[in-house]
């Protein structure tokens, strides 16, 4: 199982679950980076927990924030993304922590309840956030680049567009991301140079987004466009 992806060190970070611990062991995982021309892993390290469910990473200024869920709780951790080492622990909702991504200043943390929250890493302290436009407890997937917020659910084969703001600027029909009645498969997001990837089922697909047309706002804030990633 893929339980994050994020873009730094000029490779792509890929935490996949290597090992499902029993009773009284941990959950294994392997955070690799991966030239993403030649598939080659130029660098790794192992995250383990117990009972640890990654739900998101993210690359931030040569440090990697993992996301996880473990006995009830959520948690990040934030790893030097050359050596491995642990740097900081810190509990991050109590909500349903999912996807993350970074603006440049914040780091935004995707809620399965359907907003993101904007977290201060000096302090730790949360800043706000934005409802989106997915429904129930569905919102699984976030990236950021220059003026936008990507997202993504589960139950939907469309991602969703957001300004700074968090008002809706987007949305667009994705044939790679097939509706399901799964709840637990993840959707993360993020940007690989101007290139979106979208880890669909364990899949990492790399899609070229084309310019965004005009966007009229439906009843249910949630509708469709020409395609602008494909």
């Amino acid at each position: 199982a893929v339980g994050g992806i994020a873009w730094g060190h000029d490779c792509l970070w890929i935490a996949t679950q290597i090992n499902v611990g029993e009773y009284y062991d941990n959950n294994d995982y392997a955070l690799r980076c991966r030239d993403i021309a030649t598939g080659e892993v130029v660098q790794e390290f192992l995250f383990n927990h117990t009972y640890a469910e990654i739900r998101g990473i993210e690359y931030v200024n040569n440090s990697l924030w993992v996301n996880f869920s473990a006995s009830g709780a959520s948690h990040m951790q934030q790893f030097d993304a050359t050596t491995g080492e642990l740097l900081e622990r810190r509990a991050s909702t109590e909500h349903g922590p999912s996807d993350l991504a970074f603006d440049g200043t914040f780091l935004l943390l995707a809620d399965i309840w359907n907003w993101y929250d904007k977290i201060n890493l000096a302090t730790g302290a949360f800043e706000g956030g934005y409802d989106t436009p997915f429904e129930y407890s569905t919102l699984r997937g976030i990236a950021h680049r220059p003026g936008e917020v990507w997202l993504s659910g589960w139950i939907h084969n469309q991602l969703a567009v957001l300004d700074e703001s968090g008002t809706q600027i987007g949305a667009a029909d994705v044939s790679a991301l097939r509706p399901t009645n799964y709840s637990n498969q993840e959707r993360q997001l993020t940007f690989v140079n101007d290139r979106l990837a979208i880890n669909v089922e364990g899949r990492i697909y790399l899609m070229d987004v084309v310019e965004i047309e005009p966007y009229e706002q439906s009843n249910d804030g949630f509708a469709l466009n020409d395609d602008f990633a494909r």
